[in-house]
This record gives C-alpha cells, structure tokens and sequence, in this order.
C-alpha cells in the first residue's frame, strides 16, 4: 500500500473513530465521580477526544496530497 493512499485511508477512518469514541456506551465509562484538573472526568474525555482529533486531523492534512490547480482559463 502506497504511503498516500494509506494516509487517506486514514483520513477516511479518522471521522468514523471519532464518532465511535463519542457514542453514549463509550463516555459513560468515564461517568465516574473524580476530577481531572478540576474538571470531570467524563468532561475530560471529550476535550481529549476533541483534541486529538483536531491534532490528527492537522497531521493528516500535511500528508496529503495536494490537488493540481485549476486552470484559470475559461474557452
């Protein structure tokens, strides 16, 4: 597998991973009493995964591949 066409593979599942990580049964094994810096956890867990997805995202997208420009011309 190409090295591009594995990062957009990436880019592909990224989204999907970060709709798993926010699904009901997955945030409430953090509904648990306890602080993380003051902050619950269960608030916590969705910064992180807010975070990180934003993190990936922006490493992903230097990755990949940039598109040919468009010609300005128009016959």
């Amino acid at each position: 597998m190409t090295p591009s066409r594995r990062v957009r593979l990436l880019a592909f599942f990224l989204p999907i991973a970060g709709l798993i990580l926010i699904m009901p049964p997955i945030v409430f094994i953090f509904d648990r009493p306890g602080t993380v810096f003051g902050v619950p956890n269960i608030i916590a867990f969705l910064f992180f995964v807010w975070f990180a997805m934003i993190a990936a995202t922006f490493l992903l997208q230097r990755h990949l591949p940039t598109p040919p420009p468009e010609d300005s011309r128009r016959d």
